[in-house]
């Protein structure tokens, strides 16, 4: 039988989902070249013939021309597995009882042909109203937004903060909701919270935040005892920034020179206005920080630029890495919200930076959970001494 094969521009494959498939749980994990495969089959489906089988080819599918045997070996091996994938949509009462649920393979058939090069696929028709033909509570995302993914778990995350990430900046699950939509409730690897972080949420949201179009942090926000119950993840779109939401400056800005060569610094980098007064926490660029020469720009003997903002392991990465710019603006708002003055907050940012490795992340979490549980009634005061302690700022 001649299946028919589709093929469309990579930029315009667009994905949509039901909010209620978006919320359905995984019976079973899925890998990430096996949750692009599902994603790639949703974006080559006709809505006036949902039905008909459609092949895709492995070319298009890796998006290069020239394959190797472990491209082929990787194909049927995730044919075979989503020959099994199934998800369960579930109704519980108020109280997380078990009310009803229906249970339902994503695919009722999928091959894969190694000499034609292609894997064709049938959904499921229960899911098909689920991706085709949709009017309302959906949700749409471009199918490069995950294709450089390379954790299911970020793909899967990713689609559930983008049901809500123009509705809301933030949501909480409890730790077994979550692990339960991504298919690792009964998995005994993940029992152990440490790893459980490690795994799925840090490398989730480093993930989402330096490939696709939102940036996204998590924190924990609520414990029973020792044990995390809730976590709650921030997520914006990147292109949603605008100068109206810069952090507003408490009191003028000092004219020195230290301010005019971190923005001079950051201008040689080739950075805009906009995304130095998002890296700096400044409502306008001051009137003594023009524009300098070319020839003027202070450059090391090693051809560095001096008095930079920037710590020198975050200089590369800052050039073609926005999600830089996002974490640092994020961490002025955190410790401006906790007592910090934005002069204090920039220093801060300055000699600690804001990588993983830092650890800047994991003390703010425990510091804002040391908050919430009453142990720390001065935050303010508190969170300058821990920072002094650890980093020496000389706040």
């Amino acid at each position: 039988m001649k299946y028919n094969i589709v093929k469309k521009e990579r930029r315009r494959r667009r994905i949509s989902k039901s909010n209620a498939l978006i919320n359905a749980k995984d019976k079973v994990t899925l890998s990430a070249l096996e949750q692009k495969m599902v994603l790639f089959a949703i974006t080559e489906l006709d809505g006036s013939q949902p039905a008909l089988p459609l092949s895709v080819s492995f070319q298009d599918f890796f998006g290069k021309k020239r394959l190797t045997s472990n491209h082929y070996r990787d194909i049927r091996k995730a044919c075979k597995s989503l020959a099994s994938a199934a998800i369960a949509f579930e109704e519980e009462d108020e109280a997380g009882n078990f009310l009803k649920g229906e249970y339902v393979p994503l695919f009722s058939r999928i091959r894969a042909e190694a000499e034609e090069g292609t894997f064709t696929f049938e959904f499921n028709q229960v899911i098909v109203p689920h991706i085709t033909s949709l009017k309302r509570s959906f949700t749409s995302y471009h199918y490069i937004d995950v294709e450089h993914m390379k954790s299911g778990f970020s793909i899967r995350i990713y689609e559930l903060l983008m049901q809500g990430v123009d509705k809301y900046k933030s949501r909480e699950f409890s730790v077994e909701e979550l692990k339960s939509l991504l298919g690792i409730i009964n998995s005994s690897t993940y029992d152990r919270f440490s790893n459980f972080r490690k795994v799925v949420l840090d490398r989730a949201c480093t993930e989402i935040s330096e490939k696709s179009g939102i940036d996204v942090t998590w924190e924990v926000s609520r414990k029973k005892g020792k044990k995390v119950t809730h976590i709650t993840f921030f997520m914006n779109r990147k292109e949603a920034i605008s100068n109206t939401q810069e952090l507003k400056e408490s009191s003028p800005i000092a004219v020195d020179e230290n301010l005019k060569k971190q923005i001079e610094g950051m201008r040689a980098l080739n950075l805009s206005d906009e995304q130095i007064m998002a890296a700096i926490g400044l409502d306008a660029i001051p009137d003594f920080a023009s524009k300098p020469k070319a020839n003027n720009i202070p450059v090391s003997k090693s051809g560095s630029v001096q008095g930079s903002l920037f710590n020198n392991s975050d200089e590369t990465a800052l050039k073609g890495n926005r999600s830089l710019l996002e974490k640092r603006r994020r961490l002025i708002q955190i410790l401006v919200e906790y007592g910090l003055t934005q002069q204090q907050s920039r220093t801060v940012m300055q000699k600690v930076g804001v990588s993983k490795e830092s650890g800047i992340w994991l003390l703010l979490n425990e510091f804002k959970m040391g908050v919430k549980d009453g142990k720390i009634t001065s935050p303010a005061s508190y969170l300058i001494k821990l920072l002094n302690s650890k980093y020496q700022v000389g706040l």
